[in-house]
């Protein structure tokens, strides 16, 4: 998905007279101009609208690119046993290939690139099993990055060692920026600073200005996994935690469970809320607080009457967020679960569920356990919206579970919903006191604040 940043005056001038790491401004990779998610070839994606395709397939023929191929979500399978095998714009502006060439990076406006990959396979005596290099249109100054079995290297000779690590174990995020009037790079693996101030990658000279990734040449072989190729203008830094700390307040979505609000229903369906079910049992809103009472057996739920945001895209992180209160649980329920939490986007969907004294993910495996129904509580779902797509939980802001899978990896189910969405597994009494959610990122919760101390003498 293209998105359109527009980048004032100021933050331009800022970036170009700043080239250290330490300097660089922060931007998530989601928010990039252009963002390949391998749900499809990027030879048939269109980000630019020029009516073409914006990348190429080099030996196509060979049918060696695979995307889509995992869950149907963001898996761009490369097999690059064979040379020259790659993906990648170098193609005129206007021609098929040509999204690069026609987004007009130059020196003067400098360049961030980003890819998730996964090494399967190393040929012996390779110099990369999957490779990254990128330039601009006025420049004779390349980047470009090895990743291989066991390091990461920088050049197209393969020589310079950035660092060694396990690259075949899971998945890893490389990010290459050059700064505006800068001739050097930097390089990030997995948010860590690993290259600050790395010159050249080409020990020849010429304006290429083009981005591949994949094979790229003769003596570079093997297969990966690729679940997103993003870039833009400008050179960023990742964010950091401070950055990715965020209060619910803040965010654009906000459901206070106010009685006067028209956007949602206790009993009917309404703007924003469909009710699902719920022609027994009793909801009412009272003082901000939503109160849900279902006999055994009765469902009651509430779904956003559209997707969680219009922009939403495969690739949109999210934070979700709902301050709760278990009252009771239906005899017999999995685990005392009560409260179904099911959020998703057009890529991949969750399921928690909160119970009298247990969290459980989506397959009613106990994740965490403490007393629910002595007070609201705050449960935080983050999304990243990268492959291999996991979710993290939050309980008042204490981190209670990571890495957890999708509901169903075939499907996705690109909505909100909390409620009761059983009659039999789930169900029974509960308070909300709010449901807030986000797609710009995936937020950690605030820190708490500093409480003040009295001392009485």
């Amino acid at each position: 998905m293209k998105r359109l940043l527009l980048i004032g005056v100021a933050a331009m001038s800022a970036a170009t007279s700043q080239g250290a790491a330490k300097d660089l401004p922060r931007l998530d990779s989601s928010k990039f101009d252009f963002c390949y998610e391998f749900v499809k070839s990027p030879a048939e994606e269109d980000l630019d609208g020029n009516g073409v395709g914006d990348m190429i397939i080099n030996n196509a023929a060979d049918n060696w690119l695979k995307c889509g191929t995992q869950y149907s979500i963001g898996y761009g399978d490369f097999d690059c046993s064979s040379a020259n095998r790659f993906v990648g714009s170098n193609q005129g502006a206007d021609a098929a290939g040509g999204v690069w060439r026609r987004y007009g990076v130059s020196s003067v406006t400098g360049f961030t690139i980003e890819t998730r990959v996964q090494i399967r396979w190393d040929t012996v005596g390779s110099k990369g099993a999957i490779s990254l290099t990128a330039s601009a249109n006025d420049s004779t100054v390349n980047a470009w990055l090895n990743i291989k079995d066991g390091s990461v290297t920088w050049g197209s000779s393969g020589n310079t060692v950035l660092t060694n690590m396990d690259t075949m174990a899971d998945y890893h995020t490389y990010r290459i920026a050059r700064a505006p009037y800068s001739t050097t790079f930097t390089v990030w693996i997995d948010d860590n600073l690993v290259a600050d101030g790395i010159g050249n990658a080409f020990s020849y000279g010429s304006v290429l200005n083009r981005i591949l990734i994949g094979g790229l040449g003769s003596d570079f072989w093997g297969k990966g996994i690729v679940s997103h190729l993003r870039f833009t203008k400008g050179a960023y830094a990742p964010p950091i935690e401070k950055d990715m700390r965020r209060d619910s307040l803040e965010f654009e979505h906000k459901y206070e469970m106010d009685a006067s609000d028209t956007r949602f229903s206790p009993t009917a369906t309404a703007s924003d809320w469909s009710l699902g079910s719920g022609e027994e049992g009793t909801a009412t809103l009272s003082d901000g607080v939503l109160s849900v009472v279902q006999p055994k057996g009765k469902m009651r739920y509430y779904q956003t009457a559209g997707t969680m945001d219009p922009s939403i895209s495969a690739q949109s992180p999210f934070t979700f967020e709902i301050a709760a209160r278990i009252n009771s649980a239906w005899e017999g329920a999995t685990n005392g679960s009560v409260l179904n939490l099911f959020p998703g986007t057009p890529r991949s969907s969750t399921a928690f569920y909160i119970g009298t004294n247990t969290v459980c993910d989506h397959n009613y495996t106990v994740i965490h356990t403490g007393d629910n129904t002595d007070k609201m509580h705050v449960f935080r779902i983050t999304y990243k919206g990268e492959w291999p797509n996991r979710y993290t939980i939050y309980r008042d802001g204490e981190k209670i579970a990571e890495n957890c899978g999708p509901y169903n990896p075939t499907a996705a189910y690109n909505f909100a919903r909390f409620g009761v969405a059983s009659t039999s597994t789930h169900g029974g009494a509960f308070d909300v006191d709010y449901v807030r959610w986000t797609t710009d990122g995936a937020f950690i919760p605030p820190k708490p604040k500093k409480g003040m101390m009295l001392v009485v003498q």
